[in-house]
């Protein structure tokens, strides 16, 4: 008896989840199919309802950003980018939103995704290495004070945080300012750029590479 019981609960919770993926399933494509029929306005509501179905592809199927993009409808483009669209989707014939474009956007989206992939390129280049010691050593170190900067330091009001500990820097505190003259505190940018990436982490410059 136990084992019957046992196996009608397994089967309950097996169409619970098949019922769950088939109503994912309608779902995604009638969002597709409001994006084919130019529908944004509806794109939108769903999307507030449910976000992860901005990238969603069924079965290859165009997504969204597809749809917008063919039609040339820039405001559905950047709100769609705006909620995580992804430029770099296929559909099931290979066609990314950029190669469906129309013409009218077309240079729009080109550069956009040129500037994505140029981003990925160098994000993923310098994060897989971190910063050696010898690297440390040709980053000035300085203790802060506003009123004598170290020669090629310039510190603005709106650079007097620690953008790493989002702490004020305080008289005589131990500073680092890289290649691309972002400062740190030095106890925040020494861990960050040895045990995690080489890369500041504001503008994301490889700090071993001198300007």
């Amino acid at each position: 008896m136990g084992n019957f019981a046992g196996t009608c609960r397994t089967l309950m919770c097996s169409l619970q989840v098949l019922t769950g993926t088939r109503r994912d399933g309608s779902q995604q494509h009638q969002f597709l199919d409001a994006a084919k029929a130019g529908n944004f306005a509806e794109v939108r509501r769903m999307l507030e309802e449910k976000p992860d179905l901005v990238n969603c592809q069924p079965n290859g199927r165009w997504s969204a950003l597809h749809h917008a993009a063919h039609k040339g409808n820039l405001a559905a483009v950047q709100s769609l980018l705006e909620r995580g669209a992804s430029l770099t989707l296929k559909t099931r014939e290979g066609l990314t939103p950029v190669e469906v474009a129309s013409s009218s956007i077309f240079d729009h989206l080109l550069y956009l995704s040129l500037q994505a992939s140029e981003a990925e390129e160098a994000k993923g280049k310098c994060s897989k290495r971190c910063a050696s010691e010898e690297v440390l050593r040709t980053l000035t170190l300085w203790r802060f004070s506003p009123s004598n900067l170290p020669a090629g330091v310039c510190l603005s009001e709106e650079d007097s945080q620690c953008l790493i500990c989002l702490e004020d820097f305080k008289e005589e505190e131990e500073l680092r300012t890289l290649h691309c003259c972002h400062s740190f505190h030095a106890r925040c940018v020494d861990g960050w750029l040895t045990e995690k990436s080489r890369c500041c982490p504001t503008c994301r410059a490889d700090c071993a590479e001198a300007n």
